[in-house]
Formats: C-alpha cells, sequence, structure tokens
C-alpha cells in the first residue's frame, strides 16, 4: 500500500458538500468543541454521541467512503497498541489469559475506550482537513486566533506554519512512495526481522529528509518572490461572511456539545 493511501490527513478532497460550503472557521470551531467533548468525560455515552456525529458528518463531506478507509488500517495498529497497553497494565483482576500473558479486566475496557477515542480524533480531524483547502484553513486560523495579536501573538505566522505543516504530510507522503519505489527498482528487500526492517528504511529516511529541505527551500523562495513579508498586514483575495450553512452548523455543534456535557456521568469507564 502507498504511503500516501495510509495518510489522508491533511489531504483536501474538492467536491460541492455542505461542508465545503462552510466556513473554515465554522469548522475549525466545530472540531474544535467535537475534541473537547471527547475529553470532558471518560464516558461510552459521551462517545456513541460523538460517532454518530462524525458519522453524520463523514456523509455531509460527500467524500468517497474509500478516502476514510484508506487510513483506517494505520489508525487500527494504532488503537489495539493501545489496547493491548492498557489491557497488559491496567488493573489488577485477570480476566483472560493467552499463556504467561494476564489480560486484566479494567485494561481491556480502559482499552477499548481509549482506543475508540483515539480513532474518533483522528478522523474528525480528518474531515476537516478533507473539507477545507489549506489556503482556508490558514485564512480561519488566523481570523479566530487575531485577538492574540494584543498580547504580540505573531498569528498570522502561527497560522502559516500549521498550514504549511498540514500541506506537507501528503506531499511527503507522495515522496516517500516515490523513493520507496525507486529503491526496490535498485534492489531493496524489505523482508526480515523488524531490526533488519528498521535498519533497510535508512535509504528510504536519508533522501527522505534531503527532498522535504529542498521543498522547504523551494517554497521559501517562491514566498518570498512573490512578497510575502513576515508581520505585514494583508487583504484577503476571498471574504467569506456568515451564511446559513454556518448557522446550521454552530447549532449542530451546539447540540452534540451540550448532549455530551449531560451524559458525561452516563457509562463512566471507571478503573
Amino acid at each position: 500500500m502507498a504511503f500516501k493511501d495510509v495518510v489522508v490527513i491533511g489531504q483536501y478532497i474538492p467536491t460541492n458538500s455542505v461542508l465545503h460550503r462552510a466556513m473554515a472557521e465554522t469548522k475549525i470551531v466545530m472540531t474544535l468543541f467535537f475534541i473537547i467533548g471527547a475529553f470532558i468525560s471518560q464516558s461510552f455515552a459521551v462517545l456513541a454521541v460523538l460517532f454518530g456525529a462524525l458519522a453524520l458528518l463523514i456523509i455531509l463531506s460527500n467524500v468517497p467512503l474509500r478516502f476514510y478507509a484508506r487510513s483506517a488500517k494505520t489508525v487500527f495498529v494504532l488503537a489495539l497498541f493501545t489496547f493491548v497497553f492498557n489491557a497488559l497494565l491496567t488493573g489488577q483482576e485477570v480476566l483472560f489469559r493467552l499463556g504467561p500473558i494476564a489480560f486484566k479486566t479494567e485494561g481491556v475496557i480502559v482499552g477499548i475506550f481509549f482506543g475508540l477515542r483515539l480513532f474518533f480524533l483522528i478522523f474528525v480531524s480528518t474531515v476537516l482537513t478533507a473539507t477545507t483547502s489549506p489556503v482556508d484553513l490558514a485564512d480561519g486560523l488566523n481570523t479566530l486566533l487575531r485577538p492574540l495579536e494584543v498580547i504580540k501573538v505573531p498569528v498570522e505566522e502561527f497560522s502559516l506554519i500549521m498550514t504549511i505543516a498540514l500541506r506537507f504530510i501528503p506531499v511527503l507522503a507522495d515522496e516517500a512512495d516515490r523513493i520507496l519505489k525507486a529503491q526496490k527498482a535498485r534492489g531493496l528487500n524489505l523482508s526480515g526481522n523488524v531490526l533488519r526492517r528498521i535498519e533497510k528504511l535508512v535509504p528510504i529516511v536519508i533522501p527522505l529528509f534531503v527532498s522535504a529541505f529542498m521543498k522547504a527551500e523551494d517554497l521559501a523562495v517562491a514566498m518570498e518572490v512573490r512578497g510575502y513579508l513576515p508581520g505585514v498586514k494583508r487583504t484577503k483575495y476571498k471574504v467569506t461572511k456568515l451564511g446559513g450553512v454556518d448557522v446550521v452548523v454552530f447549532v449542530f455543534t451546539a447540540a452534540v456539545f451540550v448532549a455530551s456535557y449531560l451524559l458525561r456521568s452516563k457509562w463512566v469507564l471507571v478503573w
């Protein structure tokens, strides 16, 4: 599987969906409140509400489900690691054994909860980046953080850094895929035990770092040629205004957050 098929966070999929028509600021606020909702309580009821909202967002985004499914394997591996780590080390009461390995009752429950939370956090962030272009994302962050300029926070530079970092994720995934294919054509074999595989990744990692620095330098030169100066006030090519879609998204976000807050004491994780 190609790297670009695994790393989907940061990839923008242009479609004419309801979420695409919403302002970037609206979607950023929605994502932020959903993330806060996921952390306000260790409640399975809250997770159920959030996953229901996430399913609705995925449908409304009009982005092909295979786009989200591409990252499911990687997220599943991370969630499985979280589950096993907690199942082995959390709690005292043994639920079952696999040879000398004991899985604890409390650990299994905690592992399931944190694995589901990890799934939610990654996929809700993917919805944001899939429905918001990098330029709109930068403008949205800049608008939301602008009050911090009062205390001399370089808001515009921070927004630009965050956006470039997100945009470089799929770019570097494509580059890693290209380098891997080139090295395989030269006879690279990634088979063997874990240590051998890590050792064989050196011919991929070093060119990837070199390419990343070269792309960063090219980007810096391009920005300088186009007259970019940090700290200078800029006008916007596209001025966005609050519309009906944004109002609906805000109401939906508020309803989900309130429901999460009210259900924070239901089906609570006790450990």
